[in-house]
């Protein structure tokens, strides 16, 4: 990758994961998990976090990253999120994190489904509960076809 007309890698292991945990949080998520939700979302921002924190050696600004994309051509490709996603599970480790943040999507998912199935749940509890499942059941059903779609 050409940024700022020096020739820099890119690379997608343990240390891009530390980095964009640190870089990329939110008072709600972690970096990574904003960055994995930001590739489904197809948020710019999220091309211009995984290249910068994927970088070796030299650190660069978001706007030189977004520059460099930009005159690449990332940007005009038809779907770079998901080549984007594709780079990143190519690393083990990456893979396995993504995995288990399906894991606990699902988990909460089941969990939420076992309380509203107990018959001790007051009606106002129930509700409540139903709606909190239904937000969830939305949310994960798409975050998984969108993660289905970007390893296609």
């Amino acid at each position: 990758m050409l940024i700022k007309e020096t020739e820099v890698e890119v690379k997608f292991n343990h240390r891009f994961y530390k980095n964009i945990v640190k870089g990329y949080k939110s008072k709600d998520a972690d970096g990574f998990s904003n960055f994995i939700n930001g590739l489904i979302a197809k948020d710019p921002d999220a091309l211009i976090a995984g290249y910068k924190f994927g970088l070796i050696g030299k650190k660069f600004t978001d706007d030189e990253v977004a520059d460099a994309l930009e005159d690449s051509g990332v940007f005009d490709k038809d779907n770079p999120y998901k080549d984007l996603y594709k780079k990143v599970v190519k690393s083990g480790f990456l893979k396995a994190k993504i995995q288990l943040m399906k894991k606990s999507a699902e988990e909460d998912y089941q969990t939420i489904k076992e309380l509203l199935n107990k018959a001790s749940l007051k009606k106002d509890e129930k509700e409540a509960l139903e709606n909190q499942f239904k937000m969830t059941e939305q949310q994960y059903l798409k975050q998984k076809k969108a993660m289905e779609e970007l390893a296609k």
